[in-house]
């Protein structure tokens, strides 16, 4: 999945838009953006990796209908 998000767009931004609409199907706030960027910045190399592990793991993911 994190390959899939950096090979898709060109960049954070993008990406994250995308994979906010591809696995809780609805676009991503103004503060998840902020939050979630704070968090790629310090997060090093695996960043994206572990992203999309919480984001599968996320309530919303499992429960959206």
């Amino acid at each position: 999945l994190a390959t899939r998000m950096k090979e898709a767009a060109d960049d954070d931004v993008e990406r994250l838009e995308l994979l906010w609409l591809t696995l809780v199907n609805r676009p991503i706030t103004v503060l998840e953006k902020q939050e979630t960027t704070s968090f790629l910045e310090k997060a090093g190399d695996e960043a994206w990796i572990e992203l999309c592990r919480a984001m599968l793991a996320s309530n919303e993911f499992l429960m959206r209908l």
